[in-house]
């Protein structure tokens, strides 16, 4: 003989389902912006870390060279021409607040980024034995000098030219979440970082 047993289930009261739904909104409500706020936070950690790395890629340049990477190859020949390198696989940050950058720029790769051999490190010769390369590149890795935002860091090197005049200054920057580069790494003055940039000021 069959026996059925009937359960007795009770579903949720409207009550409680908008219950329920409230605390899961108020929960989402709190830890969304937190969450949100999280990465915000950890995308600016590793900008200010990539600058360092890229400042410090400037230096060993400059010390195993002495000079600043400005030279780049022009019709064979080496010319001290770059104003600022960038990324060029990326896009540059909005710069009309910096408009002085327009047209000097060139690719980090094509400078920085080359190998020892290269016609770029022929330009990068011992000071009192031009016969003796002293370049030890690649300086830069392929997949870098781009910030967490998907714009590319600017290197400003034009002032540190052997033909500047003192004092001599660039800068390694991001143009921050915003895309907007709104310090005026051109000016002799600027000494500190606009609104939501990040970078480092180089001194010689």
């Amino acid at each position: 003989m069959n026996k059925f047993v009937r359960l007795n289930r009770k579903g949720f009261t409207l009550i409680e389902v908008i219950v329920v739904a409230a605390i899961i909104a108020i929960l989402a409500g709190i830890l969304v912006p937190m969450i949100f706020n999280q990465i915000d936070e950890a995308k600016k950690t590793k900008a200010v870390g990539e600058v360092k790395t890229l400042q410090q890629t400037v230096a060993t340049i400059r010390t195993n060279t002495l000079r600043w990477p400005t030279l780049s190859v022009d019709s064979g020949s080496c010319a001290e021409d770059v104003g600022y390198l960038w990324n060029t696989a990326s896009k540059l940050p909005d710069l009309t607040k910096v408009s002085a950058l327009t047209g000097s720029g060139i690719s980090m790769f094509d400078v920085i980024g080359q190998a020892k051999g290269s016609k770029v490190s022929a330009c990068y010769t011992k000071i009192d034995n031009p016969s003796v390369n002293v370049w030890g590149g690649p300086y830069l890795a392929s997949d870098s000098g781009i910030d967490p935002w998907g714009n590319s860091y600017v290197i400003y090197i034009d002032k540190l030219k052997t033909t500047a005049t003192a004092p001599k200054w660039g800068w390694v920057i991001s143009a921050g979440p915003d895309g907007v580069l709104d310090t005026d790494v051109t000016k002799i003055g600027t000494t500190s970082l606009v609104n939501d940039d990040i970078g480092i000021r180089i001194t010689e």
